[in-house]
């Protein structure tokens, strides 16, 4: 299922992605796509914005993104009084749906995936490392979906329309 918001809700990712390709113009989703509910499936969400061909708010592309999901793969940790050492494996995913108008049934499915450590070392005082897969994760997304905008439309206004996956 797919919700909806206005462009706002994106912060720092929509930010970055108009600075990575500034011809991008969000296209507000709640104005667009009117429904029973909030959430729709990608069937009814493609079929309406079909249905809007000569509107001028018509998007170029849908955006679905996922959120972002962060799971353990592996710890091992040992500890004693004062000493002790742990290390966490962990997998970082976020997927990604980009649907091409006005055709409406060509769509790239995008996952974003990046595995990370984390460690402690303490020998009465300890040391800590401090991942940040999120930033580069989203850093990844940018950089792909830009460049992905620009090659599908190298010239004018590229409008988008994002919803999330709930």
């Amino acid at each position: 299922m797919l919700k909806t918001e206005n462009s706002s809700w994106l912060g720092d990712l929509g930010a970055k992605l108009r600075q990575a390709e500034p011809r991008i113009v969000f296209v507000d989703g709640t104005r667009l796509i009117k429904g029973e509910s909030d959430f729709f499936t990608l069937t009814d969400v493609v079929a309406e914005i079909s249905k809007s061909a000569e509107s001028p708010d018509r998007p170029d592309f849908l955006l679905a993104l996922s959120s972002y999901s962060d799971r353990v793969l592996h710890e091992n940790n040992y500890y004693a009084p004062l000493v002790g050492y742990d290390h966490i494996l962990s997998e970082a995913r976020m997927t990604a749906l980009l649907v091409r108008f006005p055709e409406g049934d060509t769509a790239d499915s995008l996952i974003f995936q990046s595995q990370y450590s984390s460690v402690v070392v303490q020998a009465f005082y300890g040391v800590m490392t401090v991942p940040m897969p999120k930033r580069a994760i989203h850093a990844a997304l940018v950089a792909e979906l830009a460049r992905r905008l620009r090659a599908a439309r190298p010239s004018g206004p590229i409008r988008v329309i994002v919803m999330f996956e709930k």
